[in-house]
């Protein structure tokens, strides 16, 4: 008898564990929500030679890195004229689809910044623009808000700050049947730079190099004229020579502003030429940079503000500064 009575109670105990098991396999638990992420802006401005940061945020932190695509769909611009820190490039057998870059948000973390470093390049251009889509792709842990987020990033064309000037006066000529050049024989001349007020300015150009070549960095320069001037070091023999006739040697200068697209060309000297007569130690005036508020003018000596510039007594304080600072 007992024993029918223990097997009536489990057969019941049996029933409801039966009852109970049915009730949780239909229970109905809430699904994970994934964090949402989204682009502080769709639109930026970035000038040549400067950085910019595009900020992802996520409404919520995650245990794991969340993957996003970001893709270039739109550009007028070169792929040298930018490059991207915070998002790494990934070949086609990941299976992301077209070319692009993959952007790690970090674990844990509610925000993420892909940084633009724009290339400040030689080019004089215009404002260019590139357009990039950010989308959920990898292992879909957070979404994007929106689903897909297009950013356009326009790349303001910029000056650089160095003025670049070679200066040639290299010359081919003949003496007795046989021909040379300037150049060739080691006719030197050195390129110095005065201040308006006649003084010497930076270290100009002494290389003994043939042409010369002089870099004028804004930030070396202050507002201001600036006087270019040829001294001649060694005439290497010519002046003593006698050659009949006596032939002009102008100074030729090739002037760049990386960026600028006006200062690009070439004007030859026009006023107080060296000649083949002018022995060692002669001054000639080239032209004037002037530099103003971010701006380079080139002027040659016949348009010069300054005309009294090239008078003697000028010239002859650029010259006795230049030698006494030789001493």
């Amino acid at each position: 008898m007992k024993n029918k009575n223990f097997i009536k109670l489990l057969g019941v105990f049996s029933l409801v564990v039966g009852f109970s098991s049915c009730q949780d396999d239909e229970q109905e638990y809430p699904k994970r929500v994934k964090p949402q992420v989204s682009v502080a802006a769709n639109a930026y401005t970035v000038n040549e030679g400067e950085d910019l940061a595009i900020v992802l945020t996520s409404n919520t932190s995650y245990k794991t890195a969340m993957n996003f695509k970001l893709e270039i769909i739109s550009q007028d611009t070169d792929e040298d004229d930018f490059t991207l820190t915070g998002a790494s490039a990934y070949d086609t057998d990941e299976g992301w689809g077209t070319l692009g870059y993959k952007i790690s948000f970090p674990a844990f973390a509610t925000s993420h910044t892909v940084n633009l470093s724009a290339v400040l390049d030689d080019l004089a251009e215009g404002t260019e623009t590139v357009t990039f889509r950010i989308s959920t792709e990898g292992n879909l842990a957070g979404d994007l808000v929106g689903g897909v987020q297009d950013i356009v990033v326009s790349i303001v064309n910029m000056k650089k700050p160095n003025l670049d000037l070679t200066l040639d006066w290299n010359k081919s000529f003949n003496i007795g049947g046989t021909d040379y050049d300037l150049c060739g024989v080691s006719y030197d001349v050195d390129i110095l730079v005065f201040d308006e007020n006649g003084d010497p300015f930076g270290a100009g150009a002494q290389t003994g190099d043939c042409p010369e070549h002089l870099s004028m960095d804004m930030a070396d320069y202050p507002d201001g004229s600036y006087f270019i001037v040829g001294y001649l070091y060694d005439d290497a023999g010519l002046s003593g020579v006698g050659v009949s006739p006596a032939f002009d040697i102008p100074v030729t200068v090739t002037y760049f502003r990386g960026g600028s697209a006006t200062l690009d060309g070439v004007f030859v000297q026009n006023d107080d030429l060296l000649t083949s007569d002018s022995p060692s130690d002669t001054m000639s005036f080239i032209g004037t940079v002037e530099v103003l508020n971010g701006v380079f003018t080139i002027k040659n000596a016949d348009d010069s503000v300054v005309a009294s510039g090239k008078n003697a007594t000028v010239l002859n304080k650029m010259k006795a500064a230049f030698k006494n600072r030789r001493k």
